[in-house]
């Protein structure tokens, strides 16, 4: 198994997965498949199911999306264009959809859950769509022509307001953009962050994940994208900054979600150079003080590919190592950790 990861973690400690393996050409119908499967709590593989690569782009590249709905009995996947809904518990394809005419040539870059009524999906040139989970049909689908850009991290307020990290094909190297729109989608104003900090080439940023907390405010999260420095800003829903990194530090952050206790986890990379490179995991306080940091030197090198919380303080970890010439493994590895965030 190989490229990008869809991770979704189940109400009973389990999770579902997706992605790209490379296959055995047998039936003339390519190399490689989409592999979805769920896991038990204990990583156990309960069954999978393949998909051809006939009608996409290059599973190997792009983004994949899992969430699920019905009291986790279905799950959603997108890729690129392409919609499935199956059963969790046994893989059985429910719905398919193909939405050419809606995205006339874009592929889905954020999907976000808001209620077993809709899923809010943006794509690589910035259409933002409603869509039913029921029967994946589109509700509404706002072009924003004007502004042309790949719709990243979407999350919704207590408002129903819709925010989205914005990468803007127009915008300089140093912008930080996001979105908010009403809730139908329409476009109401856009917010700019400096990422600058000091002692650091300031290029350009890659930010990849957007939390909102009960009271309403913003979490964005990601890095310096030449550089391999976090960065991250608290701010409101007027686009007021209310905290920031000041100073440089070597997580590149990928994805964050909220623990049991209210904190925020931050996970991603810890980029040494070459091969030196593993993950690590942040937590932070709502007033982003740094509460802990743990960093899995002992793994051999590896990249993340995703990581989830349990109650009792554990993290999922799911990773696949890095292959050189003279270490070779190509399994998908699931770690449990202990309440520490110990293997």
């Amino acid at each position: 198994m190989m490229g990008p990861t869809g991770l979704h973690k189940l109400k009973d400690g389990g999770h579902l997965i997706v992605r790209s393996l490379q296959y055995q050409n047998y039936f003339g119908d390519g190399s490689f498949k989409i592999v979805v499967f769920r896991t038990d709590k204990s990583g156990r593989m309960l069954w999978y199911r393949l998909i051809s690569e006939k009608g996409f782009r290059d599973i190997t590249v792009g983004d994949m999306f899992l969430t699920s709905n019905n009291g986790d009995q279905e799950g959603l996947l997108f890729v690129e264009n392409y919609a499935m809904k199956f059963a969790t518990s046994s893989g059985e394809v429910i719905l398919e959809k193909r939405y050419e005419d809606n995205l006339k040539g874009q592929v889905f870059t954020s999907v976000f859950y808001v209620s077993p009524q809709q899923i809010i999906a943006g794509t690589a040139q910035g259409n933002l769509l409603s869509i039913n989970p029921g029967d994946l049909a589109v509700i509404w689908n706002q072009t924003n022509a004007n502004r042309t850009g790949a719709i990243v991290a979407i999350n919704v307020d207590s408002k129903k307001n819709i925010y989205y990290i914005f990468r803007d094909n127009k915008d300089r190297y140093t912008n930080i953009r996001i979105h908010k729109c009403n809730a139908n989608g329409e476009f109401l104003k856009d917010f700019l962050f400096d990422g600058t900090l000091p002692n650091e080439y300031n290029w350009g940023y890659r930010m990849t994940s957007l939390l909102v907390d009960d009271q309403d405010n913003l979490y964005m999260f990601g890095r310096n994208s030449d550089y391999g420095f976090l960065r991250y800003f608290k701010f409101n829903t007027d686009g007021t900054v209310l905290k920031k990194n000041l100073k440089s530090d070597n997580l590149l952050a990928e994805k964050s979600f909220f623990n049991e206790n209210g904190e925020i986890v931050v996970f991603g990379q810890i980029d040494g150079g070459g091969l030196n490179t593993y993950t690590g995991i942040y937590v932070f306080d709502k007033e982003m003080n740094i509460k802990s940091k743990l960093f899995y030197t002992n793994i051999p090198p590896h990249i993340v590919r995703g990581i989830t919380g349990n109650p009792d303080g554990s993290y999922n970890i799911f990773l696949n190592y890095m292959q050189t010439y003279t270490y070779e493994n190509s399994n998908f590895v699931f770690i449990q950790t202990d309440a520490n965030g110990k293997i």
